[in-house]
C-alpha cells in the first residue's frame, strides 16, 4: 500500500468499515508512515470533535444549500458566530448540534478553516446522499487496480453465490456478463461508505487484465450530474466513464448499483455489459 491509496478512505478505516484483509494492509502502512498516521490522526480528532459537538443530529433534506450559507458566515473567530433563526430551521426547533458551539469546540485550530469547513461540508453531504453514482468510479477504480487478494477463488456462479449469502446486508445478485465470462475470485469490499461485494473476471482477451465487478447499495436520484455520460443500454442508462486509464460503467439493475471496471475502451466495456431488459 502506498500513501495515495489511503487517500479518500480514511473515514472508512476509522469507521471500522475495512474488512479484515484491508484494515492489515492499511495498519502496516501506519506502522511506517509518519505523514498517514498524522492524517489519521486529525480525521480521527475532527470526528471526536463533531461527536461531542453534535451529538445525534439528523440531517434535513436541504441541509446542504443551507448548510453553504452558514459557512459563507464563519470568520476566523469561530467563538464570535452567533446561531441565527436559520440555524435553528437548519438544525431544528431544538438542535443538537449548532452551527456556534461546533466552530466553538475546534480544538484542530491548527486546521485551516476553510479545510475543517470543506471536510465537515463533505461529511454531511455524504451522510445525507446528496450525490450522484459516478461518486463511486474513482473508488472503484482504486480498489481494482490494488490487485488485493481474492477472499474465495471459484468459477462456478452458483457456488460463488452461495459463499457470499449473509455476507452483506443485502442480497448481491451477481448479473451475467454478455461475453459469458467466468467469474474467477470475490472478496468483501467497499465503496466509499457502503458495503461492497468486489468479483473479478477472467479478460475477454488473453494476457488481457481481469474485469472488475462491484455490487453495492448506491444511492438513490440520477446516476450523473453529466447526461454527455449517459449511455443507452436496453432501457437502463448506464454511465461510462474514464477514470485513471480505466473504463468504468455504473448501472442499476434490481434495486442494486453495479460498476463494471476495465482496461479496455468504452466499446469493449458496453459489449461486456449484463442484457437490461
Amino acid at each position: 500500500m502506498e500513501c495515495r491509496d489511503l487517500d479518500g478512505f480514511i473515514d472508512a478505516y476509522l469507521d471500522g468499515e475495512f474488512g479484515d484483509l484491508e484494515r492489515v494492509e492499511v495498519e502496516a502502512h501506519l506502522s511506517r508512515c509518519d505523514t498517514c498516521q498524522a492524517a489519521v490522526a486529525e480525521h480521527a480528532g475532527f470526528k471526536q470533535a463533531v461527536r461531542q459537538a453534535c451529538g445525534l443530529a439528523v440531517v434535513p433534506g436541504q441541509l446542504l444549500t443551507n448548510l453553504r450559507g452558514r459557512l459563507e458566515h464563519l470568520d476566523a473567530d469561530p467563538a464570535s458566530y452567533q446561531d441565527s433563526e436559520a440555524d435553528r430551521e437548519l438544525f431544528g426547533h431544538t438542535p443538537a448540534c449548532s452551527m456556534r458551539q461546533l466552530a466553538a469546540s475546534r480544538p484542530w485550530r491548527s486546521v485551516p478553516l476553510f479545510a475543517s469547513a470543506a471536510f465537515l461540508l463533505g461529511f454531511v453531504w455524504l451522510t445525507s446522499g446528496g450525490f450522484t453514482q459516478d461518486t463511486f468510479a474513482e473508488a472503484a477504480v482504486d480498489t481494482h487496480r490494488r490487485g488485493l487478494p481474492m477472499e474465495i477463488k471459484v468459477s462456478d456462479p452458483a457456488q460463488l453465490q452461495g459463499w457470499l449469502r449473509g455476507k452483506v446486508d443485502f442480497h448481491p445478485h451477481l448479473p451475467t456478463l454478455r461475453t459469458q465470462l467466468a467469474p474467477a475470485g470475490a472478496r468483501l469490499s467497499h465503496l466509499r461508505d457502503r458495503q461492497a461485494v468486489y468479483v473479478t473476471y477472467s479478460a475477454p482477451l488473453r494476457g488481457s487484465a481481469p474485469l472488475g465487478l462491484f455490487v453495492f447499495e448506491g444511492p438513490g436520484g440520477p446516476l450523473t450530474d453529466e447526461p454527455h455520460l449517459l449511455r443507452r443500454v436496453g432501457k437502463h442508462e448506464v454511465l461510462v466513464t474514464q477514470r485513471r486509464g480505466y473504463a468504468v460503467a455504473i448501472w442499476r439493475q434490481g434495486g442494486l448499483s453495479y460498476s463494471l471496471v476495465s482496461e479496455g475502451g468504452e466499446a469493449e466495456l458496453l459489449r461486456t455489459l449484463p442484457h437490461l431488459p
